[in-house]
């Protein structure tokens, strides 16, 4: 019969299928490809400006940096780190960013509940407006757009600064450093100066005590003069007391000074608008040198007389003396310019022999004569 079994095999049985090669390695092939291909994905995307990646190396936070009131600004101070978060050294830095907050009036503590705005950048290739000696950072806080008057006074501010790679990833944020930022103090006032021959006394009266101002803790002293007329500061530190005396000044010349009080333990010092300036003239009293190679020649009803100038750069000018040679007294018989180094006498008698000498004299009031030069001796022929 045609049929078959349930049980009983086929003489012509179906292929078996090819053994299997492992599902499961083909499925972790395909996820692995996957997460590549998405994870390559990722990475073209481009970054949204320099935020700190977790784990990536950036250069470590400022630790000393300095805020110190400068009139209307705020001079601020530190040093670049030296090393990376992950303790390799820190060698490509470009800049650093300083930010600024305003501390809410009331607020107590040590610490800005407030939120940082940039303030200012510092690049490293070129650091104006800031200042860089060696590892040192200086940026006065102008103000910058959002005050560009200069910061108001009677506020407190709040800063922190950050290093920035050349990659342009930040660093971490320094700890926040507060200065409040007073009126400096007032203007000293009643400035006078007694004049040496070197020297110059200066005493002031200082400033009156007002509500709101810092309070003073030394003067700046600043001179200008005739000779050097770009303005310098007398004293590197300020002086303490209301008077001072500058030393090592040159006789005769005219020096102007005006003071300024501050606040302050250390550079840049908080000042206060300056005093009225005074102005002296320092005590003259050394005499130039006598002119050198004094020479007389006779001429027919004349005698011709030259020297050598005095070297010192305050003569005004020259006396020229003469006595005969019966042993007349000496006595002044002409004046001559400072650039007059020659003077023909036309006083003079035929026969006569006459002796001359010549002194120069300063500009000091009253004026210092020389001692005289060497004496000349001429006789006068007849005509």
């Amino acid at each position: 019969m045609g049929g078959r079994s349930a049980g009983t095999p086929s003489s012509h049985p179906h292929p078996s299928p090819p053994p299997s090669r492992g599902r499961g390695t083909t499925t972790s092939l395909l996820t692995a490809t996957i997460v590549l291909l998405l994870g390559a994905a990722s990475l073209s995307c481009g970054k949204k400006g320099p935020p700190i990646v977790p784990g990536s190396v950036v250069p470590e936070a400022v630790t000393d940096l300095e805020a110190a009131p400068h009139g209307r600004n705020v001079s601020l101070a530190w040093t670049k780190p030296r090393k990376n978060t992950d303790g390799t050294l820190a060698v490509d830095l470009s800049g650093f960013i300083i930010l600024r907050g305003e501390v809410p009036p009331g607020a107590k503590g040590d610490k800005c509940e407030c939120e940082h705005q940039p303030a200012g950048r510092v690049d490293l290739d070129d650091p104006k407006p800031g200042e860089m000696e060696g590892n040192r950072i200086r940026f006065e806080d102008r103000g910058g757009s959002l005050y560009p008057g200069g910061l108001p006074h009677g506020r407190t501010y709040s800063y922190q600064v950050a290093a920035v790679t050349k990659r342009d990833y930040k660093g971490k944020t320094s700890k926040a450093v507060l200065v409040a930022l007073t009126l400096p103090p007032g203007q000293p006032t009643g400035l006078s100066a007694a004049p040496g021959e070197d020297t110059a006394a200066l005493k002031w009266t200082p400033p009156a005590t007002e509500e709101g101002r810092a309070a003073v803790s030394g003067y700046l002293v600043y001179r200008s003069s005739e000779k050097y007329a770009r303005e310098v500061l007398v004293s590197p530190e300020p002086v303490r007391e209301p008077a001072f005396t500058d030393i090592h000044l040159s006789p005769g010349l005219s020096y102007t000074y005006s003071v300024a009080a501050v606040a302050g333990a250390r550079a840049p010092w908080h000042a206060g608008e300056r005093s009225a300036s005074i102005s002296l003239v320092t005590i003259d009293k050394t005499p130039p040198s006598p002119p050198r190679d004094l020479k007389a020649t006779a001429a027919p009803g004349r005698a011709r007389l030259s020297w050598s100038p005095s070297p010192e750069e305050d003569v005004a000018g020259y006396r020229i003396y003469r006595s005969d040679e019966a042993g007349g007294r000496s006595r002044k018989i002409a004046t001559a310019a400072a650039g007059q180094t020659a003077y023909e006498d036309k006083t003079v008698r035929a026969g006569v022999t006459y002796i001359y000498t010549v002194t120069s004299f300063d500009r000091a009031k009253p004026p210092n004569e020389s001692p005289p030069s060497s004496p000349a001796k001429v006789s006068v022929r007849k005509r």
